[in-house]
């Protein structure tokens, strides 16, 4: 006995392809209410500046992991927290949403900030992102079967869960501490 109930990988996969959908809609979202923000758009270009100044110094490392993972565990327990309840399935969109809803409003803001030369910045976070997104997706689907009562054995489900939180979100966080300051660090310039 797995996971899952027999032909869950086919839910799996269909709640996960609805999540990216969402999350997609989460970046248009965020990408529009950046464009539509007016004089606020310019404090936004400024805290852009501020933050690729911040990634750029050395021995800032340390600290961008550590506020990634604190990022990364409280989105994880929500969409953990969100598969005990029966309509914990809207938490688990909504978290998605709202990652996407950052990455839109980073990436605009980026642009915004630079030129199309800003898009290089959001290209630096790709390392940690798009496996981030992913696994996001694939535990939101997970999580919302198991709100949905679908998933059978609850003991596997939590030890999935730590495994998954504990390995993934260590690497990410230093992906985004080590591999996308040391992009930044040499794409930074180039923009400026």
């Amino acid at each position: 006995m797995g996971l899952c109930n027999d032909g869950m990988f086919e839910k799996v996969k269909t709640l996960a392809l609805v999540l990216f959908f969402v999350f997609v809609l989460g970046v248009v979202s965020g990408t529009i209410f950046y464009m539509k923000s007016g004089e606020k758009r310019e404090y936004a270009n400024g805290e852009i500046v501020k933050v690729s100044d911040i990634m750029i110094k050395d021995g800032s490392e340390w600290g961008i992991v550590k506020n990634v993972f604190i990022e990364n565990i409280v989105n994880a327990f929500l969409i953990f927290f969100s598969a005990f309840f029966k309509a914990g399935f809207f938490i688990t969109i909504l978290t998605i949403m709202r990652n996407g809803f950052i990455a839109g409003f980073f990436s605009a803001t980026a642009i915004g900030a630079f030129g199309i030369k800003g898009a290089l910045i959001p290209a630096t976070v790709i390392t940690d992102l798009v496996p981030g997104v992913i696994l996001f997706i694939i535990f939101g689907s997970i999580s919302m079967l198991y709100s949905m009562g679908k998933i059978e054995n609850r003991k596997k489900f939590l030890i999935f869960f730590l495994i998954f939180l504990i390995s993934t979100f260590c690497v990410l966080a230093l992906l985004r501490g080590f591999v996308t300051t040391t992009f930044m660090k040499f794409v930074y310039p180039k923009i400026i």
